[in-house]
């Protein structure tokens, strides 16, 4: 865990009276509560199928002047992103995320000097997973 999320986690834990993490049965109080838990509204504009729901992130993305790029697999990033810093005249060195579906990418085949860990103030690309994305301002 980072220390950033262990630093908010904590904070939470402190302001609830708790000093450690929950053990494994009180974390199963809320990992059913999340598990049954029924959809809430979902805006009009939003309820699409999933390639729809895709195609108006890129458009909302783009609309807030991000670069998108569409790759058919996860082994296709590190060339899209290898791409796109050499378009942009930025170094082909960056931070990847310590996840192990981007450590098990051929960076050194796209040209990419990867180092591994947290993306700091003196680093030009960072690159990590997301779950989920929300084009908006």
């Amino acid at each position: 865990m980072s220390t950033g999320r262990d630093a908010i986690l904590g904070g939470i834990r402190k302001a609830l009276g708790r000093a450690e993490p929950l053990d494994a049965a009180a974390a199963k109080i809320p990992e059913a509560r999340i598990a049954t838990h029924a959809a809430n509204a979902i805006p009009a504009r939003g309820d699409l199928d999933a390639a729809a729901r895709v195609d108006l992130f890129e458009a909302e993305a783009v609309r807030v002047n991000t670069t998108v790029t569409r790759v058919p697999t996860m082994g296709d990033a590190p060339a899209a992103i290898a791409d796109y810093l050499k378009q942009a005249g930025l170094p082909a060195r960056a931070m990847i995320a310590p996840a192990g579906d981007l450590k098990a990418l051929d960076w050194k085949a796209a040209g990419i000097t990867a180092e591994f860990g947290i993306a700091g103030g003196e680093d030009h690309t960072g690159v990590s997973l997301a779950f989920a994305g929300i084009a908006e301002t």
